[in-house]
């Protein structure tokens, strides 16, 4: 979790509920590292990404979809939050970024052989296109398969 007061209520809702083997993590994640910025529909809003809400696609929010608020923060692949946290297997994932799936994917180069099954909300589009759709593409090209769908979001499993 990137954003400052969901990332305190993570860490509050993973003590009261006692999480085992639970690693909060702060950071930003994308394709490579950069210096970027963080858009947030309204101040402590659980909408946030690395995309303005302007350049998505939102089905659900075609009139309101505007970032209030910009903040400058420095983004990883989840390659390296996998090698600096010595994460070494993951049973699952999952991936929610507002809008960013694809880049996210596309930064996934060395952690693949480490993850069992990867899930990916994907609920918006881009040019048109389904995320979803292109999601389930990469995924496949990394090495998943078995997919299955529920909703806006696409799982599979590691098949090689």
């Amino acid at each position: 979790e990137v954003e400052d007061e969901n990332f305190k209520l993570l860490k509050k809702n993973a003590e009261i509920n006692n999480f085992e083997n639970f690693i909060p993590i702060q950071e930003a994640i994308d394709e490579f590292p950069r210096l970027t910025q963080l858009y947030t529909r309204e101040p402590q809003s659980m909408s946030h990404g690395l995309r303005p809400f302007e350049d998505i696609e939102d089905p659900e929010r075609l009139i309101a979809n505007t970032s209030s608020n910009i903040k400058e923060i420095q983004s990883k692949t989840l390659d390296q939050i996998f090698s600096e946290y010595r994460i070494d297997h993951m049973d699952v994932m999952h991936v929610s970024v507002t809008g960013h799936e694809i880049p996210v994917l596309k930064g996934m180069k060395t952690l693949i052989p480490k993850l069992d099954t990867l899930r990916v909300s994907c609920p918006y589009k881009s040019d048109g296109v389904p995320n979803i759709d292109t999601a389930q593409e990469i995924m496949e090209e990394k090495g998943f398969g078995n997919f299955s769908r529920h909703g806006a979001a696409v799982i599979g499993e590691r098949v090689s």
